[in-house]
C-alpha cells in the first residue's frame, strides 16, 4: 500500500510541477514577449505549446 502512495504523490508533484511551468510560461509570453526558441532553451515542447493553447483560449473568451 506504501508503494501506491508514494506513486500517486509522485504524480501528483509532476503535475503540479508542469502546471507551474506552463504558468511560467504563459508570462514569459505575456510580459516579456519571449520566443519560442527562448522558452524552450527553458522548459519542454510540450510546456510552451499547451500555454500558447491556454493564452489562445483566454483571449477568446
Amino acid at each position: 500500500m506504501c508503494d501506491v502512495m508514494e506513486r500517486y504523490e509522485e504524480i501528483a508533484a509532476e503535475k503540479a510541477e508542469e502546471k507551474a511551468n506552463i504558468k511560467a510560461v504563459k508570462n514569459m509570453i505575456k510580459v516579456f514577449q519571449a520566443t519560442k526558441q527562448q522558452i524552450l532553451q527553458i522548459y519542454s515542447e510540450t510546456e510552451y505549446e499547451q500555454a500558447v493553447k491556454e493564452l489562445e483560449e483566454e483571449e477568446a473568451e
